[in-house]
């Protein structure tokens, strides 16, 4: 009887291994990449072309907070919208609302109407990002959802390789209206894409409907209305919202001010910073999703929070390309393994019916670090230089591992791949 027993366990362990890949998820990484591509367009020129119209640091660093403080305010009804109507109604109109407020950036002519258009866009910022969030959590295994969220990343890392070097030569031959152009024309191509994404479908009233491959997802997108709460965020994100939190606000730095940086302290070929920083990233996240999955969090999170802190040490007194190159490999190395592994928490953490609001908790944290991140660094970067920005955000990563201790890491248990929560 035990040998039959042990028999059939090795066959479910075969049989139901979950399986990863789908058109849904193929679509959504597309339209991450390509949304993705026209956003980092857009990042890299604007604080460039807000210096040639009577700008500075601090009002380059505003465009990013406005852009994200504006996601933040519509972050709440969004993730309500996502948990009683539909992913895909959402995430069109983002993209398409990121697309008009791209297009009119090409007629700006000051400060004030550049930072006008940032606001609204981050309205389309807000509904499109939170959107995909939510996709992807229904359209991959829960038990590989770290290794999802890895390829999200991957997609993202690929337009953040391309993006900065490609609207850099742009701006350089042409000046800012051509690379703003070309981000327009990339939004249009991923709202085509979005619309392929089509998994929300009404289970049927057969009882043999739970067969399907995705009954079970529809079921957990569509729950029964009184089973949708009012509240807009979601609490079991709180927790590691608030280490992410400590993060993004030192990334910030990183990924608003690198041309600026590099005019700076007069290191040309700034481009191949994203370069090595993509192909760095890709690395990491194929090496460390699959750990964290089968072996758990800390084990990947500890060595990514460690690279990150190296990362803004490097940068701190990087004067040369090869030193800012290495720094480059910490970026992808780093924040590449931490920023998904905490992803992924929020999403295990969070009830199926309240997917939506958990990724407009996680992604108003973005906003949140990323906003304020953005104009504090840029002041303290017109004041006091870059060294000290840098040196401040080495002092942020290492909070944000106090963090994950104090408020997280106690609270976890990793019991056959699936994450739960303890009650003190």
């Amino acid at each position: 009887m035990s040998l039959s027993v042990r028999n059939v366990s090795a066959i479910d362990i075969q049989v139901t291994k979950p399986k990863l890949w789908s058109i849904q998820l193929i679509y959504t990484l597309i339209v991450y990449l390509v949304i993705n591509l026209s956003g980092i367009i857009l990042i890299t020129v604007l604080p460039l072309f807000t210096l040639t119209i009577g700008g500075n640091n601090t009002i380059a660093g505003l465009l990013s907070t406005f852009l994200t403080m504006s996601a933040l305010a519509f972050r709440p009804l969004f993730g309500k919208m996502l948990d009683n109507s539909g992913r895909r109604k959402v995430l069109v109109l983002g993209l398409s609302l990121f697309a008009l407020s791209a297009i009119v950036q090409v007629f700006s002519t000051n400060i004030y109407m550049l930072l006008a258009l940032r606001l609204f866009q981050g309205i389309g910022l807000s509904a499109y990002s939170t959107a995909l969030g939510t996709i992807l959590a229904d359209v991959v295994p829960a038990s590989r959802i770290t290794e999802g969220v890895g390829y999200f990343r991957i997609s993202q890392t690929i337009s953040l390789a391309v993006g900065p070097t490609l609207a850099l030569s742009l701006y350089d031959r042409t000046g800012h209206q051509l690379p703003i152009i070309l981000a327009f024309i990339i939004a249009l191509i991923s709202i085509v894409f979005a619309i392929l994404i089509d998994y929300e479908r009404k289970p049927k009233n057969n009882p043999d409907a739970n067969n399907d491959e995705l009954s079970s997802v529809r079921k957990e997108i569509t729950p029964p209305q009184n089973l949708v709460k009012k509240s807009f965020f979601e609490r079991t994100s709180i927790r590691p919202c608030i280490v992410l939190l400590f993060i993004v606000f030192a990334v910030s730095s990183v990924f608003s001010f690198m041309p600026i940086f590099a005019i700076t302290r007069n290191i040309e070929n700034i481009g191949l910073f994203f370069t090595f920083y993509g192909i760095s990233m890709v690395l990491a996240t194929f090496f460390t999703s699959k750990i964290a999955d089968r072996h758990g969090h800390l084990i990947v999170f500890l060595p990514g929070i460690a690279i990150t802190f190296m990362l803004f040490i490097t940068l701190a007194f990087a004067y040369e390309l090869p030193l800012v190159l290495l720094a480059a490999v910490f970026y992808g190395a780093g924040y590449g393994t931490v920023q998904p592994v905490l992803n992924a928490i929020v999403v295990k953490l969070s009830p199926p019916e309240r997917r939506g609001a958990a990724n407009a908790t996680l992604y108003a944290t973005l906003d949140i670090g990323f906003g304020i991140g953005s104009f504090v660094w840029g002041a303290v970067s017109q004041f006091a230089g870059f060294t000290v920005v840098f040196l401040g955000c080495a002092f942020c990563i290492v909070l944000s591992a106090l963090a994950y201790f104090l408020f997280l890491h106690r609270s976890l248990v990793k019991t056959d791949d699936t994450i739960i929560t303890v009650h003190s």
